[in-house]
């Protein structure tokens, strides 16, 4: 077989070669669920899928550039930007577009898009084009909103709860004082070890009550948390207090050994 003939065979596998990788491309572009543009390495854009376009009802303007889209110029975005610029991935958050802005004959619509844009390097490292991905994240944002209300009303609700439970308690709290004070009552011991256990334990669950509001001012980030030293002898006391009475009821003794020397924790 002459030379030039299997030259010429091996330029045509090339193109062919070639011919079929941008068709896999194009394919890839076309029927990808996420909303795809390219843009050049200036950041001009080039082209787009139909999913970039029933995303956004329209393809971007010829005039835009990655660099000067109204969506993108925002100041936390802008920072973005100039990481994309420099040639590293960039993600962007969440943000709000409405059909309607498209043109007067889209529906008024609002979606949230999510993305990410990287850039596409030459065989030289040099970048070629820039290649930005969207996805329609309402459906997310709306059930993260959801959430978030949610969690909001939980807080709220036990916070009231635990405000309309601290009230009665004082009273229960006052009342067990004044008969534990009142020396014409003439108590028998046993009757002030019971009224002094019901003292402990109402002390106990305001206590609780307490804790679970400090654990919601913690979660809305209103209370700073300080590092301090307590005595687990002190805890293991009040967690014996609090089920003093019911053990006694039962008849079941209740024994601790402690160590004196123990240190602070």
């Amino acid at each position: 077989m002459p030379k030039d003939t299997i030259q010429d065979d091996i330029e045509n596998e090339d193109e062919l070669s070639l011919s079929t990788d941008s068709a896999m491309l194009k394919d890839i572009i076309e029927l990808n669920p996420y909303g795809i543009a390219v843009f050049d390495s200036d950041g001009r854009y080039v082209r787009s899928n139909q999913a970039y376009i029933e995303l956004f009802k329209l393809p971007p303007p010829p005039q835009l550039t990655l660099f000067n889209a109204a969506t993108l110029n925002k100041p936390t975005v802008k920072e973005e930007m100039v990481k994309l610029a420099e040639g590293k991935t960039v993600r962007i958050s969440p943000f709000w577009h409405n059909s309607r802005d498209a043109g007067e004959q889209w529906p008024d619509n609002p979606v949230c898009i999510g993305g990410v844009i990287f850039p596409l390097r030459g065989e030289d490292g040099s970048i070629k084009n820039f290649i930005a991905m969207f996805e329609n994240v309402t459906t997310r944002i709306r059930a993260e909103e959801k959430l978030l209300e949610a969690v909001k009303v939980k807080s709220n609700f036990m916070a009231t709860i635990s405000h309309e439970l601290r009230t009665p308690l004082f009273g229960i709290i006052a009342s067990i004082e004044l008969v534990l004070k009142d020396q014409d009552l003439e108590l028998s011991e046993k009757r002030v070890r019971n009224l002094q256990n019901a003292l402990d334990n109402a002390d106990s669950l305001i206590l609780m009550i307490n804790n679970i509001l400090d654990t919601l001012r913690i979660k809305n980030g209103k209370v700073q948390i300080n590092a301090e030293q307590f005595s687990i002898t002190d805890v293991i006391d009040a967690a014996i207090v609090s089920i003093k009475a019911l053990a006694e009821t039962k008849q079941l003794p209740i024994e601790q050994n402690i160590c004196s020397d123990l240190p602070m924790m």
